[in-house]
């Protein structure tokens, strides 16, 4: 449509550029507006800009005006709308376009601070991966838009004007020239870049080869008028590059877009992405800058002020750079390395899964059939190793449960051994249990040396009899500290019973099992207190409590205890 309004913008232009009489100038003018009127539907906001890129004000400005012949005497006003002066305007711009009152109301819009008043958030990771999956894509719209939203040029600035140069020591920093909006100027100037400036520079070139034939077409039509091929461009690619922006970031209708819609608009454009990419560069290159200092870069960054010799003056402009800083970022900015693309092959499917390809594609917002079939493959492989640890932890429950009946078995036998055995002074005092005068005897000597003053490496390492039950003790009082302070009632408790105390100790269980014994209420006083009791009657000393957690988690929270409580003195 943009070319077709063109079109009836030369065909006014040569029909009254001649013309001296105010009555024939408005006969053409009124046949122009009927025709906007019947072929267009553009709002009265947007109706100045079309007009203005179809070279409207621009023809009939360069024309020599006469006062009551092919031009009026018009009042100029400043921003106050206080009277400046007059000047002269061509009828075709006072019968044509907007009337003043149209101007005015265009002009005292509130769309720029509605959208500062309703910001929107970026996801700078999931925006980058979708920036990167485009950067490498093979189609010519999608690397364009790719470009765009790396860089924050505009689109026939990546399509034909920009030269970008590396910059020494400046990874994500390139020189730009080819500003399309700066009339009669052709500044150069430092901008950042989302992915490395080499890699930026490499796709622009890449796509420059793809475009040569479309380019040299352009400026055939308008040579040397770059204004109008910029027009040209922007108005024969505009299209298709929006249709990338709805398919990668967001299109109406979307609950969750990749990047959101802003304040008053349905779906996303290459302007969205303009000011996606100066709030992603301005919060990375800027995090702990005031904010003052983060809109002069948003603006140098955009390149609404531009130069080496700065004035105050031209802080008006980051006013411009205002209607582009509705985004806002919480997550930190990071600087991802070059894309790395992989080699893609052709796959044949059957019609019916190509269909279910489509759809996963569409559920799953993935750009390509390949990316879908890759993320498929993965859900598969995370589904087979599942599978195998499922199956390997079943057979380790199994395992663990007929250790469990043994070990439940061998203290049954110990018990009944304990009970119905009488023993002899020549058994073994590490394998019986010992009779009254051997107890005695044995208490004597052990309480003859002091084991309460050494530490935890010298005690377990001490072959001096009757250190056992030194042992016990702190053995207990490792596993009560650390129930008390260390665990967090997560699963991580320790029950103290005789297993336990044994695997920590060091100690044989006969002896363990008489010291539990003698301290029958503080053990279960302390198992009680965090539930860790027996469950059928809570005043018996023993505990299937530690059951649940199987061998390996026991043996791990016994590590624990005694790394954080025994100095690691204990060899588990």
């Amino acid at each position: 449509m943009s070319k077709a309004v063109e079109n009836q913008v030369n065909t006014l232009f040569e029909k009254t550029k001649d013309l001296r009489n105010p009555d024939e100038i408005k006969k053409y003018c009124e046949e122009f507006n009927q025709w906007m009127a019947d072929n267009t539907n553009y709002s009265l906001d947007s109706l100045g800009s079309i007009l203005s890129r179809a070279g409207f004000y621009k023809k009939f400005k360069s024309l020599e005006l006469v006062q009551s012949e092919n031009a009026e005497l018009v009042e100029t006003r400043d921003k106050n709308n206080n009277l400046k002066g007059h000047k002269l305007q061509h009828y075709a711009i006072s019968f044509c376009g907007l009337t003043k009152k149209q101007w005015g109301e265009r002009n005292e819009t509130s769309r720029t601070l509605n959208r500062l008043e309703n910001p929107e958030e970026i996801d700078p990771n999931t925006y980058l991966e979708v920036v990167a999956q485009l950067l490498q894509s093979d189609n010519q719209h999608e690397l364009a838009v790719g470009l765009i939203a790396a860089t924050g040029r505009r689109p026939h600035e990546i399509l034909a004007r920009a030269i970008f140069e590396e910059i020494a020591n400046e990874d994500y920093h390139l020189n730009f020239e080819g500003q399309g909006k700066k009339r009669g100027d052709n500044p150069i100037f430092k901008i950042a870049t989302l992915y490395p400036a080499t890699y930026i520079i490499k796709r622009l070139k890449h796509l420059r080869n793809e475009l040569k034939p479309f380019v040299n077409e352009i400026e055939k039509q308008h040579p040397n008028d770059i204004s109008a091929q910029n027009r040209a461009i922007d108005s024969r690619r505009n299209g298709s590059l929006n249709k990338v922006v709805r398919e990668y970031f967001g299109d109406k209708g979307e609950c969750t877009p990749i990047l959101k819609f802003r304040h008053g608009e349905e779906q996303d454009n290459c302007k969205a992405l303009r000011a996606a990419y100066g709030r992603l560069v301005t919060e990375r290159d800027c995090p702990k800058l005031p904010d003052a200092t983060k809109s002069l870069y948003f603006a140098k960054q955009l390149g609404h002020v531009t130069g080496d010799n700065l004035s105050d003056k031209d802080l008006q402009h980051i006013l411009t750079t205002f209607a582009y800083s509705d985004y806002y970022i919480i997550k930190p900015v990071p600087k991802p390395p070059e894309p790395m693309k992989e080699e893609t092959n052709p796959t044949k499917l059957y019609k019916s899964d190509l269909e279910k390809l489509k759809n996963l594609q569409t559920k799953w917002k993935l750009p390509n059939q390949y990316s879908t079939l890759h993320q498929v493959l993965k859900k598969y492989e995370l589904y087979i190793y599942q599978g195998k640890r499922i199956q390997e932890l079943e057979e380790e429950n199994m395992k663990l449960k007929e250790l469990e009946k043994k070990f439940e078995l061998l203290e049954a036998r110990l018990e009944e051994l304990e009970k119905n055995m009488t023993f002899t002074k020549t058994d073994s005092i590490h394998e019986v249990k010992i009779t009254a005068k051997q107890n005695l005897t044995e208490t004597k000597t052990e309480t003859e040396y002091d084991f309460t003053n050494l530490s935890h490496t010298e005690l377990w390492q001490t072959k001096k009899k009757g250190a056992w039950k030194e042992k016990i003790l702190r053995s207990f009082t490792a596993i009560r500290r650390y129930n008390d302070t260390i665990a967090t009632g997560d699963n991580d408790r320790l029950a103290i019973n005789g297993a336990v105390m044994r695997v920590l100790s060091g100690v044989n269980g006969v002896q363990v099992g008489n010291w539990l014994k003698d301290h029958k209420d503080e053990v279960i006083s302390h198992n009680c207190k965090y539930e860790m009791g027996n469950s059928k009657d809570p005043s018996r000393l023993d505990t299937y409590f530690n059951k649940k957690y199987g061998s390996a988690k026991i043996n791990k929270l016994l590590q624990l205890i005694n790394i954080e409580c025994l100095d690691g003195a204990v060899k588990i």
